[in-house]
């Protein structure tokens, strides 16, 4: 998680660990070099869940060793131990304090992420957007900015930008195949195609999201389970056209046959059973067929899957009566 480890600082923690901290601090003359070593020292005892300690040494780096880079690096991690502590009020203050004083730095350019990522988190989506947009385009080539993109498309999608959000997801998924983010783009895309009515590529975005889970059946249903709904959605619309009514009911007319063959596939996995069974409950719920709903549920209240029956309950506030 540290932002700023090179590979000299990992040399010197090799040394360090098992020398005596202390001693080599002491001994050495150069300033430069003292600073270094009290910054590693500070990155050990972090490590080591020393926090408070760490944090100390990271004081001393940016206060005593005021000529040296080491002390801006030490005000940075500073701010990302906050970051970390979730005292983002804290983080903004330090942030800013960076961008004033490392202007067009690697700092700033860290510090102009985490300030994205509180005012995100913060729900203040447009100066986070702001952060993000500074880091993004004067820095291109920034290692924050496959991050810096994601989290910008979740804040046009929590302000109700869809058209902007779309384009911002679509352009991070092409940009970013294999990011660690990719998988919840997909999906993040998908709601937005839905919440700008546009059902049939929502429907494409969670067909591709579920591409991705070919090995978790679990995934697979909830997907199957949005795809239906959003065909259900696009199937309500006014003055909807005979063959788009046709794409819609293929995916609704198919998930019974599809969520029965989960089943069949995992006869003895009573966690995907109850899943796919629940699965069916609501898609009957959803259309009135309150007798198919009810002969689902009965064979969920079965002893066998009743840890599972709890659990999905729960999770969707569907009351035992409401059938």
């Amino acid at each position: 998680d540290n932002i700023l480890w090179g590979r000299e600082e990992e040399l010197w923690i090799e040394k360090l660990i098992v020398s005596n901290f202390d001693d080599l601090i002491l001994i050495t003359r150069d300033e430069e070099k003292k600073a270094l070593l009290t910054y590693v020292k500070a990155q050990y005892l972090l490590l080591d869940k020393k926090l408070n300690d760490g944090l100390g040494l990271l004081e001393e780096v940016s206060k005593k060793f005021i000529n040296s880079e080491y002390s801006g690096r030490a005000k940075l991690e500073y701010s990302f131990q906050m970051f970390k502590q979730m005292r983002y009020d804290t983080v903004i203050v330090l942030s800013k304090k960076l961008i004033e004083e490392y202007p067009d730095s690697r700092i700033s350019q860290d510090a102009y992420y985490l300030l994205g990522r509180c005012f995100y988190i913060m729900g203040k989506y447009e100066d986070a957007i702001h952060n993000f947009n500074i880091l993004i385009n004067n820095y291109p080539k920034n290692k924050w900015n496959e991050g810096a993109k994601y989290f910008r498309a979740k804040c046009y999608y929590y302000l109700n930008n869809y058209e902007q959000a779309i384009r911002s997801f679509e352009d991070f998924i092409n940009t970013y195949p294999k990011s660690i983010y990719n998988d919840d783009a997909l999906e993040m895309l998908s709601y937005s195609y839905v919440s700008a009515q546009d059902y049939k590529r929502a429907i494409e975005s969670m067909s591709r999201y579920k591409e991705k889970f070919i090995d978790d059946v679990f995934k697979q249903i909830a997907a199957d389970g949005m795809i239906v709904h959003f065909a259900v959605l696009g199937k309500s619309k006014r003055n909807i056209e005979l063959e788009e009514r046709s794409y819609y009911e293929f995916f609704i007319n198919s998930f019974p046959d599809k969520i029965r063959l989960y089943i069949e596939n995992n006869p003895s996995d009573n966690g995907i059973i109850a899943q796919a069974l629940f699965a069916l409950v609501q898609y009957h719920l959803n259309y009135g067929n309150l007798d198919s709903a009810i002969f689902y549920l009965n064979i969920l209240n079965l002893p066998q899957y009743s840890i599972e029956y709890d659990s999905l309950i729960r999770s969707t506030n569907l009351k035992n009566g409401e059938c």
